[in-house]
């Protein structure tokens, strides 16, 4: 299987990207924490930092599942990969060998967009 360099750019940059929002979760849950302990101390500061995170993940998460249901409708009159396709033959043969690497490098494909034969409107 052979990728464009674009594809190893677009991959190598989103793995960058996603580092970067990681550490800057990170930071803010510090800096919260940090905010925090002084006028509530440790237990009150934990409690008030894990708070406000669980309340920003179910926020995102409502988000994710609202806009989710819009592009499982538009996917649904898109076209689908046909079954000759390189790269669905590609990942057949290594999942049975390797399922769990064919589940992750399916996943990697899709987050870079490898495969599209056609674009979302």
């Amino acid at each position: 299987m052979h990728f464009g360099r674009d594809t190893a750019l677009r991959a190598v940059a989103g793995m960058i990207a996603f580092a970067f929002a990681l550490a800057a979760i990170g930071m803010f849950v510090l800096g919260l924490y940090q905010w925090l302990l002084p006028v509530w101390g440790t237990p009150g500061a934990a409690f008030g930092t894990a708070g406000v995170c669980v309340v920003l993940a179910g926020g995102v998460a409502v988000f994710a599942l609202q806009h989710a249901s819009a592009l499982v409708m538009q996917s649904a009159h898109a076209p689908a990969i046909g079954q000759s396709s390189h790269l669905v033959s590609a990942l057949r043969d290594l999942a049975q060998d390797h399922p769990l690497a064919a589940v992750c490098a399916a996943a990697v494909l899709g987050a870079v967009g490898v495969g599209d034969e056609f674009k979302r409107r």
